[in-house]
């Protein structure tokens, strides 16, 4: 759907420290967040580096950064992760506690990453970009919401609307065919914006896709 609500355009090199900001507000309780506001600009950092990953942010009438979309294949996903768990580990012992154990949880998740991917191009999520001209089956997910979030103090101004439809949009334009994402059972609020901008549950609760095989809408 096209939305009349901030701007979207792909966040600049200045910029990081201020997206991370935003998604510790956004995620508290995240394992990214728990290890501290550095180990969140290296992640975005990595994300911004890689080819076929790109970093949107909704920017309000006032010119400040309100939203932010992380988007990238399943496979650059993994890659990022393993990239990161060195930094997670290091500040798990510069910070320890809790962190610990959220440093292990980041590692569990790679490693069913990892078995997913040699699973083949079946499993779900296993799916990477697609090279240049090659045609995936309607559906196939070969590009990922990883993180989005809006300010909480730019709620009902449009932003998760804006986002979504950038990242459609340029999502067709790089040749995905198809898109993924995770939910949190019980956040509302965003299952409302992923089904308002044509995303789909897949029955799990905490996966919703979006066919980018069709037409874009006006």
């Amino acid at each position: 759907m096209t939305s009349a609500g901030p701007a979207v355009r792909p966040m600049g090199a200045g910029e990081v420290g201020a997206v991370a900001d935003l998604h510790r507000r956004a995620f508290p309780s995240y394992a990214s967040t728990k290890l501290g506001a550095g180990y969140c600009r290296r992640m975005l950092r990595a994300y911004a580096d890689r080819p076929g990953a790109w970093i949107d942010v909704a920017v309000g009438a006032d010119g400040r950064i309100i939203g932010y979309l992380v988007a990238a294949p399943p496979a650059t996903q993994r890659a990022v992760d393993r990239a990161l768990l060195p930094w997670a580990a290091l500040n798990a012992f510069r910070r320890p506690g809790d962190l610990v154990g959220n440093v292990r949880r980041f590692g569990g998740r790679i490693s069913r990453r990892r078995r997913a991917a040699d699973a083949g191009p079946a499993a779900p999520g296993a799916v990477a970009g697609p090279p240049v001209g090659a045609r995936q089956p309607p559906g196939a997910a070969t590009v990922r919401v990883v993180l989005v979030a809006v300010d909480a103090a730019a709620r009902g101004q449009g932003g998760a609307d804006a986002l979504l439809d950038a990242f459609a949009r340029t999502a067709r334009g790089r040749g995905h065919l198809g898109a993924d994402l995770s939910v949190a059972p019980g956040n509302g609020a965003a299952h409302g914006a992923y089904a308002r901008n044509g995303w789909r549950p897949d029955g799990t609760g905490t996966r919703f896709t979006l066919d980018l095989s069709g037409p874009a809408a006006p």
